[in-house]
């Protein structure tokens, strides 16, 4: 069972998700059960990415079969088995992004990292927190931490050249309609993506934008 997100219910400001990468909405159940399937717990981050892994895992085919998939499977980290191209648990680096603020509204599209512990939020106004601590993303340490905001930073930095973005492939499968259908869902995108983010870096940050946002919710709702 997995949830492909959660809802912000007013945490953070934000009524229902997609605009902000806070726990509120990105933080969702993965909960894994079956025949050999062992019982326990990974407390360690983990990524919706690690899905297609464990499943590969717990099927018995071989990783050569998606070779694009450089995770580790979630069984082999119970397992305490080394998998995958990735380090497991705290140290593995888990990148977060949002960027439906600049490609609907113009705002700063959201990236973030988790890591050892920590959170770092890139925005118009970047924000740390230590997640152990403050699992509710209250504090935010960006000023009296700034070396570590600037380490995480980096780390994502090394994340993104490592794993290049990916735009949406279209071979010609899709009419129309179902291109739109896709779209309207969030789905499919720019094939260049770095490209389609030139100029985000002065936009306005969505956290400066709650009223706009709030209003945006209710007048969808209305609808």
């Amino acid at each position: 069972m997995l949830a492909d997100h959660g809802e912000g219910l007013g945490d953070h400001g934000e009524p229902v998700h997609g605009v902000f990468v806070y726990d509120t909405t990105v933080r969702v159940p993965l909960i894994v059960a079956g025949r050999g399937v062992p019982a326990g717990r990974v407390a360690d981050p983990v990524s919706v990415a690690d899905v297609a892994p464990t499943v590969l895992d717990w099927l018995g085919i071989p990783r050569a079969e998606m070779p694009a998939v450089r995770v580790p499977s979630l069984l082999a980290t119970a397992r305490g088995v080394p998998d995958g191209d990735e380090p497991a648990g705290a140290a593995r680096p888990i990148p977060v992004e949002a960027l439906l603020p600049w490609y609907e509204h113009g705002w700063h599209p959201q990236r973030a990292l988790v890591w050892r512990g920590s959170k770092w939020i890139g925005s118009a106004r970047d924000e740390l927190f230590d997640l152990l601590t403050d699992p509710g993303e209250s504090a935010d340490l960006s000023h009296t931490l700034p070396d570590l905001g600037r380490r995480l930073e980096q780390v994502l930095a090394a994340v993104d050249r490592d794993h290049g973005p990916r735009g949406w492939v279209d071979d010609g499968a899709w009419d129309d309609e179902a291109r739109e259908a896709l779209q309207s869902l969030g789905y499919g995108g720019p094939s260049d993506a770095g490209a389609a983010l030139l100029g985000s870096e002065q936009a306005p940050d969505p956290k400066d934008r709650l009223a706009d946002l709030v209003e945006r919710d209710q007048a969808r709702w209305l609808l």
